[in-house]
């Protein structure tokens, strides 16, 4: 069996932890459900399938061992930024310097309609091992290298600054439950507003609430927000608070979505990968 097959066949199996963070987040609605699929975006947009001409292209999806979830491209073709619970799949909060890694991690490239799949170097991963104290918190990442870059992809570029309460974002992620299923490939847009900050540990903000409809699959999406030169990274998606069913509004105690902001700890991590290798 190739590699593609081995892990299509545990897609079925995909981001189990972010399902177990809270027992109310089932549907993941937040006001007004505006996610559309991505192609279906850009063919509103007169964009095309050439994935050097989508501005969303390292918005892709990562699978390691029986897991997976949303994932960027970031400063460089073959470093990538998603969720520690995607990578080492912990459904019980466990303490993460003790969880198993997974012994093999791939990030797939789609242009919507077809894919190619690019190996992570596992042993390259860098995280925080601390155990995360609560659904919102700021432990949920981690950066991880390719064994190649990715070709005609441009990456997104870290945001030099924290983003305040009711800056508009875009989130690209990859099939989410309770979303139309149009195929395997598909990339799910949706623009939405951070709704405020939190501070954790005197770090201000380590994280941001967000009225963004997310279900399981967004897990590790980055957090956009329009820069300079285009879309930059606010921060990943770690967790959602929402209702069984139907939808909620947004109240920062029980209906958002949570993203772990880009800190000096991340920054200093994607450093690290980046050092002594010459950019593609």
């Amino acid at each position: 069996m190739t590699r593609l097959g081995q892990y299509a066949l545990t897609l079925s199996l995909a981001v189990i932890w972010c399902a177990q963070l809270s027992p109310l987040a089932q549907a993941g609605v937040i006001g007004k459900d505006n996610r559309q699929v991505l192609l279906d975006h850009y063919r509103e947009k007169g964009i095309g399938n050439d994935l050097t001409a989508q501005p969303y292209a390292a918005s892709q999806r990562i699978m390691c061992n029986f897991t997976s979830g949303s994932a960027a491209l970031v400063e460089r073709g073959d470093i990538v930024l998603t969720v520690r619970h995607v990578f080492m799949a912990e459904p019980a909060q466990k303490d993460y310097s003790a969880a198993s890694k997974p012994n093999r991690c791939s990030l797939e490239v789609s242009d919507g309609e077809r894919s190619n799949w690019y190996p992570v170097i596992v042993k390259s991963a860098i995280f925080n091992a601390a155990k995360q104290r609560s659904f919102v918190d700021r432990f949920d990442w981690v950066v991880l290298k390719l064994e190649s870059p990715v070709p005609g992809v441009k990456p997104y570029p870290l945001a030099s600054q924290a983003v305040r309460p009711n800056t508009p974002v875009t989130l690209v992620t990859m099939h989410q439950e309770g979303f139309k299923y149009v195929s395997q490939f598909m990339r799910v847009y949706q623009t939405c507003k951070v709704r405020a900050g939190v501070t954790i540990d005197r770090i201000e903000p380590a994280g941001y609430k967000l009225d963004c409809s997310t279900s399981i699959g967004a897990s590790g999406s980055a957090v956009l927000v329009e820069g300079s030169s285009g879309p930059e990274v606010a921060g990943v998606v770690s967790s959602y608070s929402g209702r069984k069913t139907g939808s909620c509004s947004f109240d920062p105690r029980r209906c958002f979505a949570y993203a772990v902001g880009i800190t000096d700890e991340i920054r200093a991590a994607v450093g690290k990968l980046m050092d002594g290798t010459p950019k593609p």
